[in-house]
């Protein structure tokens, strides 16, 4: 699943199960965001989220290699932590889940 091109009634038409096309309503509020290169994504990710802290970005096979051996075990013990607990099915509970163990995942610098 993708964003899709950049503009909304474009990817309701042609990618018509994009992530814009699904939850997209219109121009405006397309319901998501992709950057155009790295150095934009590092301006705007200071934009939203002015104290976060950007170590440098990883690309080619260091980027793999972060994937394979930090996020793909944390997704894991996330959604298996998630399968246990078994949250109710309201709006937004799951995620909050997610977000928040991997959280605390990261903070225990695991």
């Amino acid at each position: 699943m993708n964003c899709a091109d950049d503009d909304f009634p474009s990817s309701s038409f042609h990618h018509q199960c994009s992530l814009r096309a699904l939850y997209g309503t219109d121009g405006t509020q397309n319901a998501t965001h992709g950057s155009d290169s790295l150095t934009s994504a590092a301006r705007e990710i200071k934009f939203f989220f002015p104290n976060v802290v950007l170590d440098p970005l990883l690309e080619g096979d260091s980027a793999k290699a972060w994937i394979t051996d930090r996020l793909q075990p944390a997704l894991a013990k996330a959604l298996t932590a998630l399968a246990r607990e078994k949250p109710s099915a309201e709006k937004f509970e799951a995620i909050t889940f997610l977000a928040n163990f991997l959280v605390s995942f990261w903070d225990l610098g695991s």
